[in-house]
């Protein structure tokens, strides 16, 4: 057998395409979490909220669940940095996230609508733009 057909063993400092794309899978699935508490805790701050773990979670929680919506509707587990998997997992996050805290807190406001939009455009499909430019850095040949 030569070493072409030999499959590589991940304590020989390879990983196989299953493991790596669950690594990445996995990556992106926390970052998108991250970044909403990230979202949320920076909210709490402007209004000066108590920075307690269970207290970035209260006010996190419905835009979490438009993640996890936003997560499955786009199938996240094909393409998980693609652009448009990103797009769509923004949509739902603010969608739903709106939604809930409406009708569990029975307030809206423009100007936190606005914020929302524009804060988890730049987090979760700012995530994505990173990625997009590292794989492009990838493919494009290196001079020495």
């Amino acid at each position: 057998m030569n070493s072409h057909t030999t499959p590589q063993r991940a304590d020989q400092g390879g990983a196989s395409p299953a493991n790596r794309s669950g690594l990445l899978l996995a990556t992106v699935l926390v970052l998108d979490a991250v970044l909403v508490l990230v979202f949320s805790a920076i909210g709490r701050a402007n209004h000066g909220l108590e920075q307690s773990i269970p207290g970035v979670f209260q006010s996190a929680w419905p835009f979490l669940v438009g993640l996890l919506l936003g997560w499955l509707i786009s199938r996240v587990w094909i393409k998980p940095t693609a652009l448009t998997t990103g797009l769509i997992i923004w949509v739902a996050t603010v969608a739903v996230g709106q939604l809930l805290r409406f009708f569990t807190t029975n307030s809206f406001s423009v100007a936190f609508l606005i914020v929302s939009v524009i804060v988890l455009l730049v987090f979760l499909v700012g995530i994505r733009l990173i990625a997009l430019g590292f794989r492009q850095l990838n493919k494009t040949p290196r001079s020495n």
